[in-house]
């Protein structure tokens, strides 16, 4: 009885376990933007190269730029949940940048999912597309 009564301990625990490593794994990088609904994003220097950073603590932020302007809101995250709640951003003008950030704001509202592997970040909706996609950005 004891054996089985610590089999169950190891598996809540690895669950539980699991579950923070997955949230690490959104949380621990600064996200560059590759690509918003299958169309590559655009390229510009790393100060104004469009991303997206995740902080846990001390209430869920998200912030980034849409490559034009700078954002910051809210998100809600579970195991591979994700859902994002109020967006404020500036409103800068940018010919250049204006269609890539509205396709980013729309996406941002549609995600559901997200996934996490090999250095790159995939948001996706309830129909499992896959709307943006980034790449770990190297530490400041």
């Amino acid at each position: 009885m004891k054996r089985l009564a610590a089999a169950w301990v190891t598996i809540i625990v690895g669950l539980i376990l699991g579950g923070c490593a997955t949230t690490m794994a959104l949380e621990s990088n600064r996200w560059r933007l590759t690509e918003v609904d299958g169309t590559p994003a655009i390229s510009t220097s790393d100060e104004r190269a469009a991303h997206i950073v995740f902080e846990s603590r001390p209430a869920p932020r998200v912030s980034g730029s849409t490559g034009c302007n700078r954002f910051v809101g809210s998100y809600e995250s579970g195991r591979s949940g994700l859902t994002f709640g109020a967006i404020a951003s500036t409103r800068m003008a940018c010919p250049d940048a204006m269609t890539q950030e509205r396709a980013f704001e729309q996406a941002l509202q549609d995600v559901r999912r997200w996934r996490a592997a090999d250095g790159e970040l995939e948001l996706l909706d309830d129909q499992d597309a896959v709307r943006l996609r980034f790449v770990a950005m190297q530490p400041e």
